[in-house]
């Protein structure tokens, strides 16, 4: 009903994708038909909360040193869920997880705007002329890690990318899809994508994430889990 309620605006694309499920090449579809200069990849299982979000994430887009931002993301208690994305050695994970929303964090990090790694693709705002420039998302990450990839490849152009978290949403993760770590196909997926991460960004899993302090406790990280 709700995307039948879109047919009637004038600003609105609908486009039908039908094959297999690849979240990486859904977006790709998305950015090529989109028409402006700004994009905003944003999942079904969000909930906007903040006014003006917009907005708010472009004015920090448009700096000439920033790629990508991503707002806070909270679960439906009120948790944070996402803070940003930190490659870490042992494996990707979110910044303050489990942090309550009002919650500064360790230094502040959960309420102040910081460089990391990596945001996630539930919401994210980049430019159309980056997201062509870096490839798009790689079709070979179907479900997962396909937002830390394309997060690395920005990285790498010298960009940074911004958590920003004056825009606040929900994210109901994965409430409209299957889990895949309910099933042994999925786990499989999950597996040969996070190696294949592993084997195009070594030095993040060798070395540890630049915005994270080395002196933490690998298995006993101090702000995220």
């Amino acid at each position: 009903k709700y995307y039948e309620s879109l047919l009637k605006k004038n600003n609105v694309q609908i486009l039908h994708y039908n094959d297999e499920f690849n979240f990486s090449a859904q977006c790709n579809l998305g950015v090529d038909y989109a028409n402006g200069e700004y994009i905003i990849l944003l999942n079904n299982d969000t909930e906007v909360i903040t006014d003006n979000w917009i907005e708010k994430l472009l004015g920090p887009c448009m700096r000439d040193d920033v790629g990508i931002v991503g707002p806070k993301l909270l679960f439906a208690d009120g948790t944070v869920q996402h803070g940003g994305i930190l490659v870490h050695r042992s494996h990707p994970c979110h910044y303050n997880y489990g942090l309550g929303r009002f919650d500064p964090g360790y230094y502040n990090t959960a309420v102040l705007p910081m460089d990391v790694s990596g945001v996630t693709a539930a919401c994210l705002m980049s430019t159309k002329d980056l997201y062509k420039k870096v490839g798009g998302f790689d079709t070979t990450f179907p479900t997962n890690f396909n937002d830390v990839d394309f997060c690395l490849k920005v990285r790498e152009t010298g960009l940074n990318i911004l958590y920003y978290p004056y825009v606040e949403m929900y994210h109901f993760e994965s409430r409209t899809r299957e889990n895949e770590e309910e099933s042994l196909e999925g786990i499989l997926k999950i597996n040969k994508a996070y190696n294949l991460l592993r084997q195009r960004y070594p030095r993040y899993f060798a070395i540890g994430d630049p915005f994270y302090n080395p002196r933490f406790k690998n298995e006993n990280c101090y702000f995220m889990i």
